[in-house]
């Protein structure tokens, strides 16, 4: 089995890269340094996070399905949820950030991208909080919605200095208007705007793992305040 490279070259599947890859994810959650060991409980976590990605993508490439490096990770961070490990799995996509996964975006005269976050810092354009929007967005609807040519398609229109609540609502509109092909495409478009109304009202987007918690805490506040 062989994985394509962000660069195109072809190498084979090494079990090693994703397993050092969620053990630096475990470490930096659990605030280890040099010299520090993780509990057997946590390095036999990593070991089973480790083989059901390599199953899943044993599967998929069996299917034919092109393994790419993002692919891979995005199994890490899926397996990382399903298992119950959200906050390591927040790790992880900071490490996947460090490692490059952020890539800057050019336009069409090749000038690099950029967009305005909420504090109003001009920065690269984030393609992973993008990726990471339309996969939530698009979560057990995946058999009917492709959040990577939401992805493609989102990006394709975008330019520079663009605020990142534009980007939000770029997201919704392209899935809006794939709602004709796909219906399903409309709990897209709709979890997408709740994403964005409580982007407003928290100034965070919680995960569907916080979601709760976050009712829980703001609602007596809210009461409060009106």
């Amino acid at each position: 089995m062989s994985i394509v490279k962000r660069d195109g070259r072809v190498v084979p599947f090494d079990i090693s890269r994703i397993y050092a890859a969620v053990e630096k994810a475990f470490w930096a959650e659990r605030k280890k340094r040099a010299g520090d060991n993780l509990s057997r409980e946590d390095l036999l976590a990593i070991e089973e996070i480790t083989n059901r990605v390599a199953i899943k993508s044993a599967a998929l490439a069996n299917r034919g399905e092109r393994l790419e490096v993002e692919r891979i990770q995005d199994l890490v961070e899926l397996t990382l949820m399903e298992l119950g490990h959200h906050t390591v799995a927040k790790r992880y996509i900071l490490y996947r950030a460090e490692r490059g996964k952020a890539r800057t975006i050019q336009n069409r005269e090749g000038a690099s991208i950029h967009m305005i976050d909420r504090r109003g810092n001009t920065v690269p354009l984030d393609l992973a909080w993008i990726h990471r929007m339309l996969m939530e967005a698009c979560r057990g609807l995946e058999d009917r919605c492709l959040w990577r040519d939401l992805a493609e398609e989102t990006v394709r229109g975008l330019y520079d200095n663009i605020k990142e609540e534009e980007i939000l609502q770029a997201m919704i509109l392209t899935a809006r208007t794939w709602v004709e092909k796909e219906p399903a495409y409309t709990y897209v478009a709709a979890r997408l705007m709740l994403s964005k109304i409580y982007q407003e009202a928290l100034l965070i987007v919680p995960s569907i793992h916080e979601t709760a918690a976050y009712h829980r805490a703001y609602f007596p506040i809210m009461c409060n305040t009106g």
